[in-house]
């Protein structure tokens, strides 16, 4: 997420758990593409973050063996908007 939103001129932060105190928290039904969808063990700790595509959508780096892989969204998961992050000049 960090290098395809550099792509866009936006700076995030290298660990997924600084990545998810940027922006501002959207719900599953305002989800935008480009949206930034975390993943947790259910008790608040971040573990994995994927970009929300559309259509109930995200795409993410799975594992090693797996690579980059589309998947649905599951109920144990929570979106922010990366709007207000910091912009490079």
């Amino acid at each position: 997420t960090k290098l395809i939103y550099k792509e866009f001129g936006v700076t995030l932060s290298r660990a997924v758990k600084s990545q998810a105190k940027n922006g501002t928290y959207v719900s599953k039904a305002n989800l935008q593409k480009g949206d930034l969808v975390f993943y947790g063990y259910g008790n608040g700790v971040v573990r994995h973050v994927g970009i929300y595509i559309g259509n109930d959508t995200f795409i993410h780096a799975a594992n090693p063996s797996k690579g980059v892989v589309t998947e649905s969204l599951s109920s144990s998961y929570y979106a922010r908007k990366i709007w207000n992050c910091k912009k490079n000049n």
